[in-house]
């Protein structure tokens, strides 16, 4: 009987959601924090709003137990990658006037420099974020 209870014991804590669950769990956290993101008048309160949706969604992806290894690897860049997001639209806002433009005056060469250099950051974190889903994706889908 205790060799039984010993042998079922081991087979439950070897026992975990399946790579198929977790990248599900992983897409729904995602799914539902971008479906509260502000869009439309991309104005410095939509910015800031959507800076702080994106770092809950990085604090939420790294709370999550992830038991497959290659995705905690993919867990790890998402929340890279969003932690990037938040913080490329945070500083987009801080720079922004009121209605989330960007502007400086012909000739301020470090003006334009911050300019071109915050919209660089966006880019950049646009599209670390599109590079982890699609190695997410494709980790998910084999």
């Amino acid at each position: 009987m205790g060799g039984t209870l010993v042998a079922v014991s081991v087979v439950l804590i070897g026992c975990g959601p399946s790579k198929t669950t977790q990248c599900q769990d992983i897409l729904q956290t995602i799914q539902q924090a971008e479906s509260g993101q502000v869009l439309g008048n991309q104005n410095r309160a939509a910015y800031q709003a959507n800076a702080q949706l994106y770092q809950g969604l990085a604090d939420a992806l790294a709370a999550m137990t992830v038991r497959d290894e290659a995705l905690q690897e993919h867990q790890h860049q998402l929340v890279e990658a969003y932690q990037a997001l938040a913080v490329s639209r945070n500083n987009f806002a801080e720079a922004s006037d009121e209605n989330g433009r960007l502007s400086y005056i012909v000739g301020d060469r470090d003006a334009k420099a911050a300019v071109d250099a915050i919209q660089a950051e966006q880019m950049q974190a646009n599209n670390k974020v599109n590079m982890a889903m699609a190695l997410f994706y494709n980790t998910c889908a084999n």
